[in-house]
């Protein structure tokens, strides 16, 4: 068996692996032990194969919408950006690029961390920076009456602590 052959076994077992630890394969249980699922954390247990493919749905819903949406405020100069952001015009150049930066930053941070199995801890805490950005949004539109914007936020807000709860208590990456 070559090395490249080794790893895609090694590859394939660990994916196997993760998808009966969430639940979504069934054990093939040989003792008492793995039939009771006692070498599972209660959080694995009671979220299930559902849970982790919400989770894993809204992250990358999540993901892509930040994603888009700082590459915008990365890349286009402020005027441009009045046109559809008329909030920008309360902000400078530098305040609105960096915004684009923490979205960006947020969505790599949701789904990396928690798909390469690296520093996964890190996946709820980039939901949870996005929440904190996005109740930022919120008192911005609220302060310029724009309620078209909060009820967007409001939505990105909701879907964001979704990720950072699941992330931390229910199924942790």
């Amino acid at each position: 068996m070559t090395r490249a052959e080794e790893f895609e076994q090694l590859r394939a077992l660990n994916v196997m692996s993760r998808l009966r630890v969430a639940g979504c394969l069934p054990f093939e249980s040989v003792d008492k032990k793995e039939a009771d699922h006692e070498d599972l954390s209660p959080s694995m247990r009671r979220g299930g194969c559902g849970m982790s493919i919400a989770l894993w749905v809204v992250q990358v819903l999540l993901a892509a919408a930040f994603l888009v949406s700082g590459a915008t405020k990365l890349s286009q100069p402020k005027e441009k950006l009045l046109k559809y952001m008329a909030w920008v015009e309360d902000f400078t150049q530098p305040t609105v690029r960096n915004i684009g930066a923490l979205e960006v930053l947020g969505a790599i941070g949701i789904v990396l961390p928690a798909l390469t199995g690296i520093l996964p801890w890190l996946t709820p805490l980039a939901a949870l920076g996005l929440v904190l950005t996005m109740i930022g949004a919120a008192l911005t539109h609220l302060r310029r009456a724009e309620y078209g914007g909060i009820a967007v936020t409001a939505v990105l807000l909701i879907l964001a602590a979704f990720v950072a709860y699941g992330r931390f208590f229910v199924l942790p990456a």
